[in-house]
């Protein structure tokens, strides 16, 4: 839901900076992505690291966007400082429905939060999200997963 939100914020930064002359031209920035901490899924807390953020986000001018880039992270225990680093080039396809739901495709390797699990991915993911921004499903449509908790545990 977080990441939902960032990247509404993100798509509505972006939408005024258009001039109506460059209406259907899509608008290319950069994409902010943060630190984080995760306590409360594992036994240990688990801190995600950025360390290259080259991610541009992509809109068009149906409101639809592309994530692309070269997102470098690392993911690690804190209480044994045992870390993974992953790269994730994308691209992530945010598909915005008349009903203001989502369709978000996501494909690997990524970082996947869906609620209550860590996972490392590969392949192609698919997130839904209703017309309020609340998670609907997650679904791995192809790939591998692996969980964060065991990886780093």
């Amino acid at each position: 839901m977080r990441r939902l939100l960032v990247l509404l914020a993100l798509i509505a930064v972006a939408a005024p900076l258009a001039s109506p002359a460059s209406a259907a031209k899509p608008t290319r920035e950069p994409l902010p992505i943060d630190d984080l901490v995760i306590s409360d899924v594992c036994s240990f807390t688990v801190t995600r690291t950025v360390l290259v953020n080259k991610s541009f986000i992509t809109t068009y001018s149906n409101g639809d966007a592309r994530i692309t880039g070269i997102f470098k992270q690392r993911l690690t225990n804190l209480s044994t400082g045992k870390f993974v680093d992953l790269t994730s080039p994308g691209p992530v396809l945010l598909d915005f429905h008349p009903d203001g739901s989502l369709t978000e495709i996501d494909y690997g390797p990524q970082f996947e939060r869906p609620p209550g699990q860590l996972l490392l991915t590969t392949g192609r993911v698919r997130w839904e999200f209703d017309e309020n921004g609340d998670f609907v499903s997650y679904t791995q449509l192809s790939g591998s997963t692996r969980d964060v908790c065991e990886v780093l545990g």
